[in-house]
């Protein structure tokens, strides 16, 4: 997008400490340097021992973009199994997402959650073969009126940005019209699992992308993406 990089805060949540550690790991001030459009590497760390229990606790990484009309601020959270001698005590929002922001917009969640065990890797760090399943919502909220999902969709190796764009394998997509509710959220598909048969995917590794999209005016859109990789592993032996 059309803006620069200001500042990446990191910071883990506990059912006693919804910010622990919070703070800006990476600052930028300089508006030409970190602009977009292009794609930039930024390395980045936590400290787990900020977080005030142990066991299932949730990272979040939140970036800041300035643009011409305010800020946009993509994020993602994600599960980490924090070890360090505390009380143990799993943070009871016990999910994995992507989010967006911008600014007078609501915020639009894409949800990931395993579809085994809440507290298990979300992620699947193994190769995956045969069927794979996971669970995925999507929904907006706002401190102001609530704002209809505009477009939500799950797929695998959608390329958006190519030329022309593709939208990969499309799981599922739609729109969602809500009521509207101050201070409300807005639910589109919720915890709705998803199976692919990875048999039709070549060996490999593939990316599942779920995406919810919010349309506030002809200029004010954001959207949340989680996308993660799956390698396919179907070869006998």
């Amino acid at each position: 997008m059309n803006g620069y990089l200001h500042r990446l805060t990191q910071e883990v949540a506990t059912d006693s400490c919804s910010a622990c550690g919070e703070k800006a790991t990476f600052y930028n001030t300089d508006s030409t340097k970190f602009r977009g459009p292009g794609i930039f590497w930024v390395t980045t760390s936590f400290d787990v021992g900020t977080a005030d229990k142990t066991g299932w606790q949730q990272v979040q990484n939140r970036f800041e973009i300035k643009v011409a009309d305010g800020t946009v601020r993509p994020a993602i959270r994600y599960m980490a199994n924090i070890q360090h001698g505390k009380t143990l005590d799993h943070y009871n929002r016990h999910d994995t997402n992507g989010y967006g922001w911008h600014t007078n917009t609501a915020y639009a969640y894409a949800r990931l959650k395993s579809s085994t065990s809440s507290y298990s890797p979300t992620l699947p760090y193994a190769p995956v073969k045969g069927n794979y399943s996971f669970i995925a919502s999507h929904e907006t909220t706002t401190d102001g009126v609530s704002k209809n999902i505009t477009g939500w969709m799950v797929s695998v190796d959608p390329k958006l940005h190519a030329d022309p764009p593709s939208t990969g394998l499309v799981l599922g997509s739609g729109t969602t019209a809500c009521a509207p509710t101050v201070k409300g959220t807005c639910h589109g598909p919720r915890n709705v699992v998803w199976t692919i048969d990875t048999t039709k995917l070549t060996d490999g590794v593939h990316f599942v992308t779920i995406f919810t999209h919010q349309k506030d005016s002809s200029t004010k859109e954001n959207t949340g993406v989680f996308k993660y990789p799956i390698i396919v592993d179907n070869i006998p032996g």
